[in-house]
This record gives structure tokens, sequence and C-alpha cells, in this order.
């Protein structure tokens, strides 16, 4: 198995006499060297070394490695958040390779094209560059950019809301794999990964997510290794996994990299985390994220970025600056937007008091909220396994006992702004005995436990069911089974004889 750091450091070797080379060989060297970096996610080195071989090619007047450098060029500047730049390199390289014979380079560029329109939410356009795409890849017999092309076109097609863009990227991984294109086959893995979290298919997002972090990190693909970490980092964000998701986060923010593609979602997930844990460092965080997302002006770095700080506006009482810090992302929807993305934003374009023009479409429980059905969207949020966002719904009831569920679960998760907003209503329409939140006892015991999942775990060790528990509680079934699952993990038990033994053994 090829090791890209291994590839590096015999590069880094070479490179201090690369002048005793010729022209051509040097700029060959430079070039191999690019792509090296780039995968072991070195792209400050990647985009030095890159530009260098142009140089050298240029005054060489070797046009088909011109465009097939800038093509490579492009993608660099994407990967660092330089959205302009990439579209400027990427256009530069299909007029040069076009002016050629067909060749795969071309076939390539297509695609680098339906890329960057992919990633920016145009759908049509994605969808007209990757048809080029495979087309010329196909006359040339090149499966890497088929692979390449196939992902853009399902990516594109599941952005549209078309569910055959599941089909399409399951294609362009099957082919990848078969002809051992690993950087096409974690790109593969990344894309599906996004697309099941994007749509709150977690069981998915999941099984992928296994897959491909093996592979990536099996065969040293660094920059989509941290990716996916990153992605993981949102996907246990949603789920209410918030220490697993922090973890991630962090780890992703502390590897040696450069602002761009991976640092972005991580900054996200954990300046969410802060502003949902009520820590002052939110705005800080996500100031930076907001920093690198703008100029890659793509709804897919603006879009959670501008969410993000929405959320932290509303959880600080600041109910004004919604609208104007949601708005730079509502302006990037496409008519008719693309389905959960789009729902989002437009969510809390109604949360900041405005009447948003374009629909949530299939995004069912952001359509519920603003309709006012806050019982259903709870009920759509618990099924998708989105505690947080379920006790968002309940909170919306201007009856007691949903707010006092909303209660529970956002002091379960360590939510005290929500928890703080949801106490202060209850007190101001004359209820006495408003549950208190977690002890501080309870929130240092040894298991790292909250209250409610000691309750949970002292009914396990009497023997008793999900649904008995559920029956003593007065709380569902479905809310007993999260308790669980977090029990589990925080006891780092696989069941619940294990679980009980340890609960006896720590006196919970």
């Amino acid at each position: 198995m090829a090791s890209h750091r291994d590839a590096v450091a015999h590069y880094e070797r070479v490179l201090p006499f690369r002048d005793r080379f010729s022209s051509e060989a040097r700029a060959e060297l430079l070039r191999d060297y690019a792509t090296e970096a780039y995968r072991v996610n070195n792209q400050p080195a990647a985009m030095s070394a890159a530009s260098d071989a142009l140089g050298l090619y240029r005054s060489l007047e070797n046009h088909y490695e011109i465009g097939d450098t800038l093509r490579w060029i492009s993608r660099l500047r994407w990967w660092v958040g330089n959205r302009d730049g990439a579209e400027e390199a990427g256009i530069e390289a299909v007029a040069v390779l076009e002016s050629l014979p067909p060749s795969s380079g071309l076939a390539m560029a297509y695609s680098n094209l339906s890329q960057l329109h992919m990633l920016a939410h145009h759908v049509e356009e994605a969808g007209a560059w990757a048809i080029r795409a495979i087309e010329t890849a196909e006359q040339v017999d090149d499966t890497e950019t088929k692979t390449h092309a196939l992902n853009n076109l399902g990516s594109a097609l599941l952005r549209s809301g078309d569910p055959e863009g599941w089909n399409t990227l399951e294609a362009s991984l099957a082919l990848g794999l078969e002809h051992g294109h690993s950087d096409q086959v974690s790109r593969a893995y990344a894309n599906l990964v996004y697309s099941a979290i994007e749509r709150r298919e977690y069981d998915r997002a999941a099984a992928y997510l296994e897959s491909g972090l093996a592979y990536a990190e099996d065969r040293e693909e660094v920059g989509s290794e941290y990716y996916m970490v990153a992605q993981r980092a949102q996907m246990r964000f949603d789920l209410g996994e918030w220490d697993d998701a922090e973890k991630d986060a962090r780890w992703v923010l502390s590897r040696p990299q450069t602002p761009g593609i991976t640092t972005m979602p991580a900054l996200v997930v954990l300046g969410r985390l802060q502003a949902r844990r009520g820590d002052a460092e939110a705005e800080a965080t996500l100031s930076e994220a907001w920093e690198q997302a703008v100029p890659t002006q793509e709804l897919q770095r603006v879009g959670p970025a501008a969410v993000a700080r929405a959320e932290l506006a509303w959880l600080s009482g600041e109910a004004e600056r919604v609208g104007p810090t949601i708005e730079p992302a509502y302006d990037l929807l496409s008519d008719p937007p693309e389905p959960w993305s789009a729902g989002e934003i437009i969510y809390w374009m109604w949360r900041g008091g405005g009447q948003p023009g374009l629909s949530t479409g299939n995004a069912e429980p952001f359509a519920l909220q603003i309709a006012g059905d806050w019982k259903r969207a709870a009920e759509a949020w618990e099924a998708h396994g989105c505690r947080y966002e379920q006790a968002i719904a309940l909170a919306d009831s201007d009856a007691i006992a949903p707010l006092e569920e909303a209660l529970e679960i956002f002091d379960d998760l360590g939510a005290m702004p929500a928890a703080g907003s949801v106490r202060r209503t209850l007190s101001n329409r004359g209820v006495k005995s408003v549950r208190r939140g977690p002890r501080s006892s309870t929130r240092q015991n040894p298991a790292g436990l909250t209250s409610r999942q000691v309750d949970v775990l002292r009914l396990i060790v009497e023997g008793l069911s999900n649904g008995e528990i559920a029956d003593r509680l007065y709380i569902s079934p479905k809310t007993v089974e999260h308790h669980v699952s977090a029990i589990l993990r925080k006891l780092e038990v696989s069941g619940r004889k294990e679980a009980t033994a340890l609960a006896i053994e720590l006196d919970i």
C-alpha cells in the first residue's frame, strides 16, 4: 500500500536539488509533489509547487500541462476557500485544453467546473458540465475522471431533491473502488456522508462514515479523513452526543493544516456547541467560522455558519439580529430551493420575524414549525433522533406539559440558555414547582450522568424494560432509548448487565 506521507518525504529530499533537472523534469517533479502534498493536506506546499510547475510549463509552451496544472490549481484554491481564484483557474484550464484534441485533462477540467457549480448549489450547471466530463472521459477511456464526474452529478441531483442521486453517487464509489482511484473513492464517501447528514439520515451516514474513514485512514487520504471526522462531529452534534461531537471538532482543529474545507465545519460545530451550552467563547469561534466561509461564496459553507450565528443571536435574546445574520445565506438560495439546507435557513428567517418567500420543500420538521404545528414538528424531530430540535419545537407550545418535557431534554443535554428560557416561560405562566437544573453533585457524579440518566439507570438496575421505564417516568419510549444509549456510552459498557454491575460498583 502506497504511503502518501512517505512519498512527500521522498520528494522533499529531492526538491532542494531540482535545479539539476531539465525544465520539463523539474516541472513534472513539482507537479507530482503538489499532488502528494495535497493528499496529506499540506495545501500551502501543494499550492507553491503547483504554481512553480505552471510557470515552467508556460515557459516550455506545453499547453496540455498548462491546462491540466491550472485545473489542479483550481482544486487547491477551492480547498483553502478561495472560490473566485478556483473559478478563474478552472475556466482558463477548460479554455486551454479545448484548443487541443480530447483528453483526460479536458475531461477532468470539465468535471472540475461541474464540482465548483455543484458545491455552489448551481444544480443545472453542475449537471451539464458533469455530462460533458463523462462523455469526454468515455471517449478517452478515463475511468478516474468518470468516477469524479459521477460524484458531482449524484451530489447535484441530491441537492435538487432527486433521490436518484444516491444511485449515481454509489456508482461513482463502485467505479472508484473497482479501479483503485483512492482519491476519488474517499471523495465519494465524503459526499455520501455529507448528503446523508444534510437529510438527517443518520443511520445511512454512520454506515458510510465507518467505511469511509477506514478507507481514508488506510490509504492516507488525510484531507478526506479530516473532512469526514468533521462531518462525524456534525452528526454527533445533531444527535445530542455533544461530548463526542466536541472531541471530533477539536481533533480536526488541532491537526496541522491551513484554514479551509475541513476547519469550517469543525468550527461551526464547536461554536454551536458553545452557544447551546452558554459558553462565552461561542461568539469568537463563530466569527472565525464566518470569516472562513464568506470567501467561498458557497451555500454549503456560508449556510451553516450563518445558521450558527443566527442561533447564537436568538439564544442571547437578541432576536433583532437573527434576520440580518441569516440574510446572506438566504440570498444564496435558488428557487426552488434545495430541500434541507434551505429549510434550516428559511426557518431562521422565520425565527427572526421575516416572511420568507421560498418554500422549505420536503424538509418537513422546519415546515411544520413555521406552520405552527409544534406537536408534529416535535414528533418529526424525535423520529430523526434530533432531541434538541425536538425540545425547541415543544417549547413553542402554549401548554405546560410540552414545556416541561422540553425543559427536561434541555437539562439532560446541558443546553443552559434554552433551559433558562423555558424556566422563565413556565414561571411567567404561574407554574410554582418548576424543575431545577441538574445539581452540581449530579453533574459531577463519577460516570458523568445527568439527573434523568441516573433515574433511568436506577430503573435499569431494577430490571425494568424501556417501556416500563417510560411508564414510570412519564416519558416516551423513544426518549428512554436515547437515555439508555447515552448511559451505555458514558459508562463505556456494551449492555444493561454491565451497566447494572458498574452502577452498583459506583454506588449510583
